[in-house]
């Protein structure tokens, strides 16, 4: 009957409580520094995020002060999409609605 050879199997010693608690450390410390990178691109995101809107706020309001229905609802449509605040954009929609009826009126 044949035996196993463990010898040939090159099966290593188990590690060392030391070993252990230094294979754990480093662990901790590659999930810390995992963490503090995920941290770090999910601000850099959100100042980007924050960038985009600022940026369709101000042309929103700059479209805003002009008569022009098609720049007006671009900007309206645009800041709705990057998330600026519900009541700029139904600001810009009731300024639309308004030019497209002054528009329609021959009185005016």
């Amino acid at each position: 009957e044949e035996q196993w050879d463990w010898h040939a199997a090159h099966v290593p010693a188990g590690m060392t409580e030391e070993q252990q608690a230094e294979k754990e450390e480093r662990e901790r410390a590659k999930a810390k520094e995992k963490k503090k990178r995920a941290e770090k691109a999910k601000k850099e995101r959100k100042r980007a995020e924050e960038e985009v809107r600022t940026q369709a706020a101000t042309k929103l309001h700059a479209a805003m002060g002009g008569e022009n229905v098609e720049a007006l609802t671009a900007a309206m449509q645009e800041a709705a999409r990057v998330g600026c605040s519900n009541d700029e954009v139904e600001a810009a929609r009731a300024k639309i609605d308004k030019l497209l009826k002054d528009s329609a009126d021959p009185e005016v």
